[in-house]
């Protein structure tokens, strides 16, 4: 068999082969170190991605951003960011309703993109007064009916707690976070199948460590 690399022809033998195999072993240790290295997001830190999310009016990214600070808030947990999951899932909410994007509501999503940007440089003990005065923004965005928006922050006040407590976070913490029932936080994982989910996809990350360990050692 021919392998072609950096348009040379040559037969691979074993000495090119355990190259190749340690040159990719070093570059995923090095990943790996620069990743256990690098300090945790902060909630202001998160603020300004969002930002420059919504701004872009990009409400895939933004779902993977809710994802995200959904595993910070597991891992350094705090009322705020509890919040700021909650502010960021309404967003993408809100940016896959073309009828919230248009023009008509222009003022309302640049008094959201100033919010934003504001509790961004506020000190932490400031921003839940600020994320508080962004949802009542938020909710603006429907004068005619409210419900929809005031709906989505109640949907995702459970749905918060439920990934939270889902994800290892302790039910009680969830639960008094969330200022809700603990009943109501496993009634809505249990409806959604959330143990479940969450399960096979650590069992699939499970798989691929434990493929890479494989390679490491052969």
């Amino acid at each position: 068999m021919l392998i072609f690399m950096n348009t040379k022809v040559f037969k691979p033998n074993e000495s090119n082969v355990t190259i190749v195999t340690r040159t990719a072993q070093n570059i995923y240790k090095h990943q790996e170190r620069s990743r256990i290295m690098t300090p945790p997001l902060t909630e202001k830190d998160f603020l300004k991605e969002m930002l420059s999310i919504f701004r872009k009016r990009n409400q895939k990214k933004m779902r993977k951003l809710n994802d995200k600070i959904l595993r910070q808030a597991v891992i350094s947990f705090s009322k705020e960011f509890y919040e700021l999951a909650i502010i960021c899932y309404v967003l993408a909410k809100i940016l896959s309703k073309p009828r919230y994007t248009n023009l008509m509501h222009k003022p309302i999503l640049l008094e959201i993109e100033k919010k934003l940007e504001n509790a961004s440089k506020k000190p932490k003990k400031e921003l839940r007064k600020e994320f508080q005065s962004l949802k009542k923004t938020i909710t603006s965005l429907d004068q005619k009916d409210s419900r929809y928006v005031t709906g989505l922050i109640t949907k995702g006040r459970i749905k918060t707690a439920a990934i939270l407590y889902a994800q290892g976070l302790s039910l009680g913490i969830a639960a008094e976070t969330a200022g809700i029932d603990k009943q109501e936080i496993m009634a809505y994982a249990g409806i959604t199948r959330m143990f479940d989910r969450l399960k096979e996809k650590k069992d699939l990350k499970q798989r691929l460590k434990e493929l890479k360990g494989v390679m490491e050692n052969d």
